[in-house]
C-alpha cells in the first residue's frame, strides 16, 4: 500500500510541522486537518505561516470528511478522547494510524477502538517547532521512531517508513520500540518513560532523510543530510 492521503488530527506545532512537510513533499492535496465541526467553524479561514513563508494547508469538518491512508494524531493527551471522536470517519478499513501525542497512553486507547493492526507505536522528539497567533518556526525537524507492536501487521510499518521516506522526514524504525526506549532517549513532553505492548518482529532500526529535506528546510540539512542510526540498548 502507498499512502497518498494523510489526515492530521491536531493542527499544533507538531502535526503543522510534519504535516506541511508531507504537503511539500507530496502536494496539499495530499494533507487535511480534520476538526469537529466547532473548531473548523473558529479556524478554517486562519492564514499560516511556515518560518515566514505564507502555507495553505486544507482544513476539513469531521462530519464531511472521507477515509484516508493514514490519520496521524497530533494533539495533548487531554484532548484524546475527543480527538478519537473526530477521526471515527477518518479510518476506513485500510486507514493506518500513527500517534504523535504527547503522552505515554495514547495507542493503547486507539487500538482498543479502532485495533492494532494498523496502529504502530511512535515517538517524536528533538524538534522545536512553535506554533503562535498563525505562525509555525522551527530550525529542526527531529526525528520520528516508530514500530510495530504485538497485533500490528509488519505491512503497515513498511507503508508509514516509505511515506516518510519519499517526505524526507528523519525516522527510525524500531524492532521493539519499547526496549529502544531508556529513561532518557525517547521522552517526549511527558517524563515518564514509556510504556507499551511488546512489538513483534520487524525490520532492523534505521534512520532515513532523503537529501531533499535540504532544499525543503535548509537550516535544518547540517543535522539531516547524514542521520546515523542510534544504537539499542
Amino acid at each position: 500500500m502507498q499512502i497518498n492521503k494523510v489526515a492530521f488530527i491536531g493542527k499544533g506545532g507538531v502535526g503543522l510541522l510534519y504535516g506541511s512537510m508531507i504537503a511539500r513533499a507530496l502536494g496539499s492535496d495530499a494533507v487535511e486537518y480534520v476538526m469537529d465541526d466547532a473548531r473548523f467553524e473558529r479556524h478554517a479561514g486562519d492564514a499560516l505561516t511556515v518560518n515566514g513563508k505564507p502555507c495553505v494547508l486544507k482544513s476539513v469538518r469531521a462530519s464531511e470528511v472521507t477515509p484516508a491512508d493514514l490519520a496521524i494524531l497530533t494533539v495533548k493527551t487531554t484532548g484524546l478522547d475527543v480527538a478519537l471522536k473526530t477521526m471515527e470517519r477518518v479510518v476506513g478499513p485500510n486507514t493506518l494510524i500513527a500517534s504523535l501525542c504527547n503522552g505515554i497512553t495514547s495507542e493503547q486507547k486507539i487500538a482498543e477502538r479502532f485495533g492494532w493492526k494498523h496502529t504502530v507505536l511512535g515517538i517524536c522528539q528533538g524538534m522545536d517547532a512553535v506554533f503562535l497567533d498563525g505562525a509555525l518556526t522551527f530550525t529542526n525537524t527531529g526525528e520520528i521512531r516508530f514500530g510495530a507492536a504485538a497485533g500490528t501487521n509488519p505491512a503497515t510499518v513498511a507503508a508509514i517508513d516509505e511515506l516518510y521516506t519519499r517526505c524526507g522526514i528523519a525516522h527510525t524504525v524500531e524492532s521493539d520500540l519499547r526496549t529502544a526506549c531508556g529513561p532518557n532517549s525517547c521522552s517526549t513532553t511527558a517524563s515518564t518513560r514509556p510504556v507499551w505492548p511488546t512489538a513483534g518482529p520487524t525490520e532492523a532500526p534505521r534512520s532515513r532523510a532523503p537529501s531533499s529535506v535540504a532544499a525543503l528546510f535548509p537550516p535544518c540539512a547540517r543535522r539531516l543530510r547524514s542521520p546515523t542510526p542510534r544504537a539499542l540498548s
